[in-house]
């Protein structure tokens, strides 16, 4: 698909708290469990758990856990679509 994504990544991938105007991630817990803070609301997803993170949203997955989790994004802008906070 055309301006589309997939990533897969462990709690030693750094990530800073950031947004995106136009594209949505969709992240997947593989193993272990992962802590990903969404405008201001910290979640605990565990395999097979999903979260949507739409545009504007500002969010962050915390360390701390062990995870392995897949992240796709759809209508992805790049690099020029990432705004930190």
């Amino acid at each position: 698909m055309p301006d589309t994504e997939f990533a897969v990544f462990t709690q030693h991938g750094k990530q800073t708290r950031h947004c995106h105007m136009i594209g949505t991630e969709i992240y997947t817990v593989i193993e272990g469990t992962m802590n990903i803070e969404v405008e201001g609301t910290v979640h605990l997803l565990a395999v097979g758990d999903l979260i949507v993170v739409r545009p504007g949203a500002f969010h962050e997955v915390k360390r701390g856990t062990e995870f392995l989790c897949h992240v796709l994004t759809v209508n992805c802008g790049g690099p020029k679509d990432r705004y930190e906070k």
